[in-house]
């Protein structure tokens, strides 16, 4: 994807299912009593942007990242009522796929950001949202991938925080 594709606000994806995938996953993330974001290699600076501002937004939203044995132990502890969300992002290791079968297994709902729309995690996935990553010489970029977390982010601002009634919005100081 050339840069003159892209839309002009890229937290405003231009295919209507990807925004509908971003709005239900968003709203999962929102009613989830807790959420935990997995991701391995380029999949991790997403997830990091996603865990770490979804606890600001007053979510319980807990980063596993790091080795497949600590991912595991975060995930097995998730049961129905709780939110997996993967960002998957160009090479698919096998732990992230046995990690999101569990996911499934334990009965939360499953989000999964990809890059691929053949991505064997969509077979888990509740919600999937598929994002463009190509970049120059054939690496991928990570820009429409974050664009992505960020309107699931501009997204949950609406949906509000369990229990409270009350949206929470983050205002830079």
């Amino acid at each position: 994807m050339a840069i003159e594709t892209w839309p002009a606000d890229p937290a405003t994806p231009a295919d209507p299912g990807r925004r509908g995938a971003i709005r239900a996953t968003a709203q999962a993330i929102g009613a989830a009593r807790r959420t935990v974001v997995i991701g391995c290699g380029g999949g991790s600076g997403p997830a990091r942007v996603l865990g770490h501002l979804g606890l600001t937004l007053g979510h319980d939203v807990r980063l596993a990242l790091g080795s497949t044995t600590a991912q595991a132990v975060q995930v097995s502890q998730l049961q129905a009522g709780d939110c997996l969300v993967v960002v998957h992002l160009w090479r698919l290791v096998r732990g992230l796929r046995g990690l999101t079968r569990l996911g499934r297994e334990r009965g939360a709902t499953v989000c999964v950001l990809t890059d691929l729309r053949s991505s064997p995690l969509a077979d888990e996935a509740h919600h999937l949202i598929v994002t463009p990553v190509e970049g120059f010489r054939g690496g991928p970029s990570r820009a429409a991938m974050v664009a992505d977390v960020h309107a699931v982010l501009a997204e949950l601002t609406t949906t509000g925080s369990p229990g409270d009634g009350q949206p929470h919005r983050y205002v830079p100081s």
